[in-house]
């Protein structure tokens, strides 16, 4: 690559303005049209077969966001995490009457208010993970207490809830 180059101009433009002159790179050719045919420069012979090359960056449309998260600054100072921010959540509609719009807008709203909120948009989309379900064991397990009581309906549920997000980590529910 060229050294470069600074013109006395620009060594004026930088006095007057404080600041250091920007590097003019000189334009090097990335391709030479022979007799033969194309012959590519120095880094560019690697390109994989097929590869299309432009005279200009192509314009490449704005992505969508995959999905939208936010999260909180807890600024109480009667909880443990006061002081800090909340992890990171997935924006959803709170009904099937709001759109993912309007629960946006609503965080921005919150924002706007002064209200520490933030709002990040992802471009890729989460890794999936395999849902991992229970062995007939780890149910029958949970069925009874330690002491050897039955668990009721609504111990059990929490259990199962319990064991479920432990085997898959917290980004379930």
């Amino acid at each position: 690559m060229s050294q470069p180059d600074y013109t006395p101009q620009d060594h004026w433009e930088a006095w007057a303005n404080k600041t250091a002159p920007q590097p003019q790179h000189k334009q090097e050719p990335v391709a030479t049209k022979t007799e033969q045919g194309i012959t590519l420069h120095v880094g560019w012979d690697d390109l994989p077969t097929g590869t299309k090359l432009y005279q200009s960056p192509q314009i490449q449309e704005p992505q969508e966001p995959v999905y939208w998260e936010w999260r909180w600054f807890d600024e109480s100072p009667y909880t443990v995490t006061s002081g800090q921010w909340s992890e990171w959540k997935r924006v959803q509609p709170r009904s099937a009457l709001q759109t993912l719009d309007d629960a946006l807008n609503e965080f921005r709203a919150y924002i706007t208010k002064g209200n520490r909120y933030e709002l990040r948009a992802l471009y890729t989309a989460p890794q999936q993970r395999e849902w991992v379900g229970l062995t007939d064991e780890e149910i029958r397990a949970l069925l009874i207490l330690p002491g050897g009581r039955p668990r009721t309906a609504i111990e059990l549920a929490y259990a199962v809830e319990a064991k479920l997000r432990e085997k898959n980590g917290r980004a379930w529910g």
